[in-house]
């Protein structure tokens, strides 16, 4: 959903930095990963640049101000694996002049400081990953499987 809507708003193209996931020692978010990946690669025009972190702002931050001296062409958006990741990746691009007021940012988790960030304008957006309902959802499901009631193909 955020890689989606990240991409409607770069009109499907430019470079995209993906923060986090894939980093040693920590939880490695492959499925965020993965998921952001198949989105944004339905989108020839959108160049993709990941930069695997650990989870934590400051520890994500200190890993990108290394890493993004690598890249030269500006940020037209930013994906970060959760929200801190996001204001990492924000942060860390405008220290390096990658981001600029344009650069789309999203995050994900729906955390008080991305929506503290989004009411100031500093990112884009975020998605919220409330486990409760999901958990509810998946209870519900489970009792109408149970039943044999019908499931929706996708949950």
């Amino acid at each position: 959903m955020g890689a989606a809507y990240l991409a409607s708003r770069l009109d499907e193209r430019g470079h995209v930095l993906i923060v986090g996931g894939l980093h040693e020692g920590f939880e490695k978010g492959e499925s965020r990963l993965q998921a952001c990946r198949d989105v944004l690669r339905r989108y020839p025009a959108i160049n993709l640049i990941h930069r695997p972190t650990p989870w934590t702002y400051e520890l994500a931050y200190s890993s990108l101000r290394e890493t993004l001296r690598e890249i030269t062409a500006p940020l037209d958006g930013i994906f970060g694996l959760s929200d801190s990741l996001a204001l990492a990746g924000r942060d860390a691009a405008w220290a390096a002049g990658l981001a600029t007021d344009q650069t789309v940012i999203v995050g994900i988790n729906g955390d008080l400081l991305a929506l503290a960030a989004i009411a100031e304008g500093t990112i884009t957006a975020t998605v919220e990953t409330p486990a409760a309902e999901l958990g509810y959802q998946l209870i519900d499901l489970a009792c109408q499987a149970a039943a044999g009631a019908p499931l929706p193909a996708h949950f």
